[in-house]
């Protein structure tokens, strides 16, 4: 079994009423709801690699990064040859601003929007990605 890692931001804005709101993306490959993600280049830090694929996506903007410590995904899966791939993503849970309109890469991504956590959920496709998000929520109750 091989194995792949990827990293990404997990988009975080807090509406007027200081509620939070998560952005997702539907991805080209596979045609599926999550987090943007992507590989890491060589020279880069991992959270580097998941800012870089954030603006890279999305065009969206980091006020801050939230927590130092990244949130796991991990799942397996065959790839297009029928490979049999493991499959970790680190994300990072980060503020964006939200006053920018993303801009999707068309190459990579079909449609994105900005969610409350619960629609979030509903939306992710992968049972991975609903624990993730469940992770997410969790966290955000003890953000400020």
């Amino acid at each position: 079994m091989e194995k792949d890692v990827s990293y990404g931001i997990i988009p975080l804005t807090k509406n007027d009423l200081g509620f939070w709101k998560l952005y997702l993306v539907k991805h080209k490959n596979g045609d599926f709801w999550g987090f943007p993600k992507g590989h890491k280049e060589t020279h880069e830090s991992e959270v580097d690699a998941a800012k870089r694929e954030l603006f890279e996506e999305t065009k969206l903007p980091i006020k801050r990064v939230l927590e130092k410590e990244p949130l796991l995904e991990k799942y397996q899966f065959k790839n297009h040859d029928g490979t049999d791939i493991s499959k970790t993503v680190h994300y990072y849970l980060a503020e964006v601003d939200s006053e920018i309109k993303p801009v999707l890469q068309s190459e990579e991504i079909l449609d994105g929007g900005w969610f409350k956590p619960e629609e979030a959920i509903e939306r992710i496709t992968f049972d991975e990605g609903k624990r993730l998000c469940e992770q997410v929520i969790g966290k955000l109750r003890t953000i400020a």
